[in-house]
């Protein structure tokens, strides 16, 4: 047992200490800008977070990491935010080895090696584990870029056809992130917990401006075209909007199969936002996510492409699905 604490915390030492010489060749963004939006952001969350009705939509776990989320993001928030426990548990996938590289040599193989740089490169926003050399990134960020490869490899789907996108449960913002480095032009809306739209629109606004990325709440309902729009979850407001909004790629990666019966068939009564296709991965129900499975009951006008276990996540899977009239 002391063996495996040893090897636990020399490993750990040995991560850090890749982790800032590989930070030295990351892209740095002013920590100043952060802060001065994170002031704005978190005053406006003081003021609107009580008008946000979610509560029928939401499971017990997810209840109780929100309560932490919103403690540390109303107290002592920073630039270091990757760093903070939630977080890591919940929206930051330390991936390494064997299942790192395995999802590499798919990016690789369908981006090629200069446009999986650009894709891959890392900002210091949050101070993330950087754990590859020659693409300055994390194991997070080839995670997520590995779902889009994933999804554009097994559907036939050009990345440079998608023109809107919806995610549900957008973590801190990387999918997005990376989304718009694929296509510029793209519009990008994240439904999510209010306190987690939240710290996207500080992460996402100290990357891209405040003009590239939009706050769609009661007093601003407009989804804006070309733009990342963060829309927390709210129920009249989900029931209003839901019969506009309209997408190419509906996506969420466990967010949906983490949620309740009730917010499942909220999305699936929509027809996922009216999407062309559907990329999303769950797991195995178990205790805390009891309805996780019940996501595969897609809706009838939509046809599965893929449906299989995700390498090196045992009883997790991805869905990929298309409707049935394209």
């Amino acid at each position: 047992m002391q063996n495996k604490k040893i090897k636990k915390i020399v490993s750990r030492i040995n991560s850090e200490i890749l982790s800032f010489f590989v930070s030295f060749h990351s892209n740095k963004i002013n920590k100043c800008v952060f802060n001065k939006v994170y002031e704005v952001t978190r005053n406006r969350y003081l003021k609107k977070i009580k008008t946000y009705n979610f509560s029928d939509y939401i499971m017990p776990k997810w209840q109780s990491n929100m309560e932490k989320m919103e403690k540390y993001f109303v107290n002592k928030f920073s630039f270091n935010f990757l760093n903070n426990k939630v977080i890591k548990r919940t929206m930051f996938v330390n991936t390494s080895g064997l299942w790192k590289n395995t999802e590499l040599d798919l990016i690789k193989s369908f981006f090629g090696i200069e446009k999986t740089k650009n894709l891959l490169k890392e900002n210091n926003i949050g101070r993330p584990l950087l754990n590859d050399r020659q693409f300055v990134t994390s194991g997070n960020s080839i995670h997520h870029l590995y779902h889009f490869a994933k999804f554009f490899k097994e559907t036939g789907v050009q990345p440079e056809k998608i023109h809107n996108v919806v995610e549900v449960g957008g973590g801190y913002g990387n999918m997005a992130r990376l989304f718009k480095k694929l296509n510029r032009s793209v519009t990008y809306t994240i439904l999510d917990l209010p306190v987690f739209s939240y710290i996207q629109l500080v992460y996402l606004r100290t990357l891209f401006g405040n003009d590239g990325v939009n706050l769609v709440d009661k007093d601003n309902k407009e989804i804006k075209q070309g733009k990342i729009n963060i829309l927390p979850l709210d129920k009249e407001l989900l029931a209003e909007l839901g019969k506009s909004i309209q997408c190419d790629i509906f996506l969420s990666t466990w967010a949906l199969s983490e949620s309740n019966k009730k917010m499942q068939e909220t999305i699936r009564n929509m027809t996922y936002f009216k999407s062309q296709y559907i990329l999303l991965a769950y797991q195995k129900n178990n205790s805390d996510f009891s309805y996780a499975e019940d996501i595969k009951n897609i809706a009838a006008n939509y046809k599965i492409i893929y449906n299989k276990e995700i390498e090196f996540i045992p009883e997790n899977y991805y869905l990929f699905a298309k409707k049935s009239n394209i």
